[in-house]
């Protein structure tokens, strides 16, 4: 499945590559491969020319007039002259001779092309004594009359073989830049003004479905460089909006506005204050977008001090000394521009370089842009006036790069979402995996606290069945020590002979099997405190055999007890001497317990393979069958007295099990009442045998 969506992701990918690497075709095609607007020479009257007037003080129409007539004359004037500048208000009128030659009647507009003039008022001669009088706002004159156009252009008529001369006032606060042109084809600017207009709708309708997005974005993930992008958007619609407001007449009716709420001339200072802030607010926005981290501290001080000068620059443009310079600011504010467009293309670059994924969408997003930026930067330093043409195409390149950055950031969103979801399966996986390896723990948990409670249960029934045959066992035999020895203590000479050495044997049974009780308990003790040390080595069996013997012979002889041992020649094996000695000991005691007077007990030892068994076969009683099951489960059995009503307590068998499972050995019983026993173990084989 995430293989299907990964092809579907790159399917998707390459067809957006592919529409915006048309889409930026079309930019440069389109505005190199086509004529620039469709202007016209003017029809200037043979022998004349264009002339400009800029007077002293302000002047009446009638004193303009009156000061020609008294020979002040207009000189040359061409669109080629800066602007003119002022400390008050500059006023310059252009003297316009017009004539039509040809045979029909001719109609034409004239267009101011710099459209950030206060104020532009034509006199337009109507009969031999009136003018019309058109202006490029409202005026409160009835005898002045608004032009149609929003932006500064007047319709003129020329009768065949006509000829008339018109008078341009142009007025602000501060300069003025006298460049006018001419249409000879009314429906082509007609078209041309439609055609601005279907523009701004589409642009600006665009760049209010790019915030909403974004902000949608934003709102769910919280991105610092969706912040920056949504304020670079916002900036850009203003900033548009104030350009279109000069450029076209569909602005303000999409607004719904029928007049400029601001002046001509503040529209001028916050359109290239809010170039400025646009172009930080753009720099910004890369810088967060692409990360900090791939370049270097020297590098990240200096974007942050050109962003704090530009953010302190912008509102002085817009409001402060900035308009000082009058028409001088264009030029540093596109320069300005330029420069960040051409330094978020570098730092793109530098990022792709870098091995960053997202970079490759800011360079090509820039690339265009870069274009235009820098035709619109030659055309501000050479003094010409923007064109409409030129700025619907910079506006355009805007579009391509907001278009893929958006895109870029939903890629990234859906990436982010995607690594989002993974995470939660990742963390869902590991909370999965940690509940089931807490649910095993706590099994095992539960069922080691089952086993040590089973087992405390049963070291506490050893330990009760231990006290009573303590009571009991032990004290038998000391009050019949004590019995007997108070007897031979008060009257020694009046037992016989037979009858002391009676009593010498009970007392030397019974001294016997408290002596065997005690070492029995010594041992059971310091196996259950895990104190008995083990040193396992290589030991030969007879000396096993021989000191397991060593200790029970006496026994056994006073029973008249036939002792056998098979052994093998030269047998080790590897093991503990005390433990197994222990181990046999307890055996043969037992057996002779239980083995009646005349009776024999078998003692053998084979080696099989790596193994050496050890078996010990009696003549005694044998034992009961739930004697045998307890001793095959590894299970104390309970303490019966002997033949001749030696004691225990149940702890030989016990201490055998403990000695033998420390060798990884079980001891194992074969047994019937009236049928004796046979017990067997057995230990490895020593390395010395081969």
């Amino acid at each position: 499945m995430p293989k299907k969506k990964s092809n579907f992701h790159s399917d998707y990918s390459i067809v957006f590559w592919i529409l915006a690497s048309l889409a930026i075709a079309w930019g440069i095609l389109g505005f190199y491969g086509k004529p620039r607007d469709s202007h016209s020479a003017f029809p200037i009257s043979e022998g004349d020319s264009l002339g400009i007037y800029l007077p002293q003080r302000p002047m009446t129409f009638e004193g303009v007039l009156a000061a020609t007539q008294e020979g002040a004359t207009f000189t040359p004037f061409d669109n080629s002259s800066r602007a003119i500048t002022g400390n008050d208000q500059v006023h310059v009128w252009i003297r316009i001779p017009l004539e039509n030659t040809s045979e029909y009647s001719q109609t034409g507009i004239i267009e101011l092309k710099h459209h950030w003039t206060s104020l532009a008022r034509i006199f337009i001669p109507s009969n031999e004594a009136t003018y019309a009088i058109y202006q490029n706002s409202p005026s409160n004159d009835p005898n002045i009359q608004q032009t149609p156009y929003k932006i500064p252009a007047f319709q003129i008529q020329l009768s065949a073989g006509e000829s008339k001369v018109i008078y341009l006032k142009l007025q602000d606060a501060h300069w003025v830049s006298p460049k006018i042109s001419y249409w000879d084809a009314p429906i082509e600017f007609q078209n041309t003004i439609q055609s601005n207009e279907r523009f701004v709708h589409i642009y600006i309708g665009l760049l209010i479905g790019l915030f909403i997005a974004n902000l949608a974005a934003y709102l769910a993930f919280r991105f610092k460089d969706i912040g920056y992008y949504l304020l670079y958007l916002l900036a850009a619609f203003v900033i548009n909006l104030l350009n279109f407001n000069a450029y076209n007449s569909g602005t303000l009716k999409l607004a719904g506005i029928h007049q400029t709420a601001l002046t001509p001339d503040a529209n001028f200072f916050l359109f290239h204050g809010l170039l400025i802030l646009t172009a930080c607010l753009h720099l910004l926005f890369v810088h967060e977008f692409l990360g900090r981290g791939h370049l270097s501290p020297r590098i990240n001080r200096t974007l942050n001090w050109i962003l704090v000068s530009l953010f302190a620059l912008a509102p002085m443009v817009m409001f402060g000394p900035g308009v000082l310079l009058g028409d001088h600011i264009r030029l540093p504010a596109i320069s300005i521009w330029l420069g960040v467009t051409l330094s978020v293309l570098a730092l793109g670059i530098h990022a792709m370089l870098k091995g960053i994924s997202q970079a490759r969408y800011l360079v090509v997003a820039n690339c265009l842009l870069a274009i235009f930026s820098i035709r619109y930067w030659f055309v501000t330093l050479s003094g010409q006036t923007m064109e409409a043409r030129l700025l619907h195409f910079w506006l355009y390149a805007a579009c391509v790069e907001m278009v893929i950055l958006s895109y870029a950031l939903i890629e990234r969103f859906m990436q982010t979402h995607q690594e989002k979801k993974q995470a939660q399966a990742k963390l869902l996986e590991e909370a999965r995996s940690h509940a089931e390896l807490q649910s095993q723990f706590n099994s095992k948990l539960t069922e080691t606290v089952h086993s040590r409670t089973h087992e405390l249960e049963e070291s506490n029934q050893q330990k009760e069945r231990l006290i009573e045959f303590l009571a009991h066992d032990i004290r038998t035999p000391l009050n019949a020590l004590v019995s007997v020895s108070s007897l031979l203590a008060r009257s020694p000479g009046e037992f016989s002979q037979e009858r002391l050495e009676a009593f010498a044997q009970q007392i030397e049974g019974n001294a016997r099997g408290v002596s065997e009780l005690m070492e029995n308990l010594l041992s059971w003790a310091t196996l259950r405190n895990k104190r008995m040390q083990f040193h396992k080595q290589d030991y030969l069996v007879d000396d096993l055999i021989l000191e397991a013997l060593a200790m029970i012979r006496t026994q056994a002889q006073l029973k008249s007890i036939q002792l056998h041992t098979q052994l093998p020649r030269a047998c080790y094996v590897y093991c503990d001497f005390n433990a197994i000695v222990s181990v046999l000991r307890n055996l043969l005691s037992n057996a002779v317990k239980f083995v009646p007077e005349g009776g024999s007990i078998h003692l053998e030892v084979a080696q099989q393979n790596m193994e050496v068994q050890f078996s010990l076969q009696d003549s005694g009683t044998g034992m009961q069958p739930e004697q045998v099951a307890s001793i095959r489960r590894q299970q104390p059995i309970t303490s019966t007295r002997g033949l001749d009503g030696e004691y225990g307590v149940g702890l030989g068998f016990g201490i055998c099990f403990e000695l033998l499972s420390e060798h990884q050995s079980q001891l194992k019983v074969d047994s019937a009442p009236q049928q004796g026993s046979r017990f067997y173990f057995s230990l490895t084989s020593s390395d010395l045998d081969s």
